[in-house]
């Protein structure tokens, strides 16, 4: 094609493609000479995409929705663009619209391979067609009474079966460990888990395996359709409770929140994003900022302090692995971390990453006396999840932003990563790998390879 698309914005300090000053330009091939379209507006409009037959534009605008809506646009031969009109069913309020991708119309099957799809189906029909022809016309013969060969007597009863007294030996014992769960999908694991391990016991509880859910909100929610028969005792979950309006005011005028935190975003969202008992709705950021908040001692409703509750539990994984072997001085004490998280949910995935660096800062308690920490991740994809709590669409975006998150932070190694809470003996910088071993688990999707996300 002559022309390239592409987004241009000359904001002094902007470096986003959602920047006000963004808009769609055009680069002439030919002789290099570049042109914004007359359909931009005031403003941010971005990510231009070709239809397959060149003659149409689909870019992303805020004009008349922060939350992106999707626009097209016709472009004659020499470059001049009609007026922007939004896409039905792409321009919803509230929505995030966003990523144009030009379908390709699928052809139709010819009426042969439409007779060949059917064709297996047909044919055991007429294997039946023609038994009962042939049995129709096939004479009939006489039933003759064959005598038996021999006479036997009825066997005698088996005598009852004798169980052995001696009591049943337990064979499977797990390694002590602790398994976080993170989310809906984190709670559902550690019931099942806990079930499991149950069933391994004789019914009784396993000591050496400390389990801990974290979840928004009142867990009994998600009864409803639990299977496993058994619940989570108090001790092995930490609920969200605490409303964040008035820690969100403080934000303000925190230096370690304002540099991450964009209240102008967050005022895009309804009140009951900020209230966990009401769900964050898919809002990201508001599962991040009830960690920050409960780490603050924000934590009236909760009742419980995430950093103390790490502690506690790493505290009873090592008592189990003192009862299990005698730890001679100056051997290392490791303890064993498996996380299981749900990437596309609003808490799940804006905590998994800091509940692994607080898991980390464990090595930093004397008290403890832990020299390895050993952590390995279970993440969920949106797909494995598909439609439980949340449209689609939001979690296909917070399963890719976390596993962008999750990229950057195994790169630590290579250059390290700034952590700040806002409580000095929790600051640091991570400058290690954040998880030993990842485990990916995705649902049903197109052929490819996971590195598309």
């Amino acid at each position: 094609g002559r022309w390239l698309a592409y987004t241009h914005h000359n904001a002094p300090n902007g470096n986003s493609y959602s920047a006000r000053e963004a808009d769609v330009w055009l680069l002439d091939l030919s002789n290099g000479s570049t042109q914004p379209i007359s359909a931009n507006s005031s403003a941010s409009d971005s990510w231009p995409t070709w239809s397959r037959d060149s003659r149409r534009l689909a870019f992303n605008t805020t004009a008349r929705d922060p939350n992106f809506d999707i626009a097209l646009v016709d472009v004659a031969a020499d470059g001049s663009t009609s007026g922007a009109q939004l896409l039905a069913g792409a321009s919803q309020p509230g929505i995030f619209e966003h990523l144009p991708f030009w379908g390709q119309v699928a052809a139709r099957p010819s009426l042969i391979e439409s007779l060949q799809d059917v064709l297996p189906f047909l044919l055991p029909l007429l294997i039946l067609v023609a038994l009962l022809v042939t049995c129709m016309f096939r004479r009939k013969s006489a039933v003759v009474a064959v005598p038996p060969l021999y006479n036997m007597p009825p066997p005698k009863p088996l005598r009852p079966l004798e169980l052995q007294s001696q009591p049943l030996e337990i064979l499977w014992k797990p390694q002590p460990t602790l398994v976080i769960g993170l989310g809906a999908a984190g709670w559902h694991t550690l019931t099942q888990l806990k079930k499991t391990l149950a069933d391994a016991a004789l019914g009784q509880p396993s000591p050496n395996v400390r389990l801990l859910a974290i979840v928004c909100g009142d867990a009994n929610r998600l009864k409803h359709d639990d299977f496993s028969g058994l619940e989570l005792s108090a001790d092995e979950l930490l609920e969200w409770r605490d409303e964040l309006s008035a820690f969100l005011r403080q934000t303000k005028d925190d230096p370690t929140l304002r540099t991450w935190f964009d209240d102008r975003y967050q005022r895009q969202y309804p009140q009951a994003a900020l209230n966990p008992l009401l769900g964050f709705q898919g809002n990201r950021p508001s599962g991040r900022l009830a960690l920050i908040a409960n780490l603050r001692g924000h934590q009236e409703d909760t009742g419980k302090s995430l950093w103390e509750t790490l502690v506690t539990c790493a505290r009873q994984v090592q008592d189990a692995a003192r009862a299990e072997t005698d730890t001679r001085p100056g051997e290392e004490k490791i303890l064993n971390v498996l996380i299981v998280s749900d990437l596309s949910d609003d808490t799940a995935s804006a905590i998994v990453n800091d509940v692994a660096y607080l898991l980390r800062r464990l090595r930093d308690q004397a008290e403890l006396g832990i020299t390895t920490v050993n952590i390995a991740a279970h993440l969920l994809t949106g797909r494995a999840t598909q439609g439980r709590n949340m449209n689609d669409l939001m979690r296909s975006v917070n399963t890719q932003a976390s596993l962008r998150e999750v990229a950057r932070f195994q790169l630590a190694s290579l250059a390290s990563f700034p952590m700040r809470y806002g409580r000095p003996e929790l600051d640091g910088s991570l400058e290690r790998i954040l998880f030993d071993e990842i485990y990916l688990h995705d649902g049903e999707r197109s052929p490819g390879p996971l590195n598309n996300f």
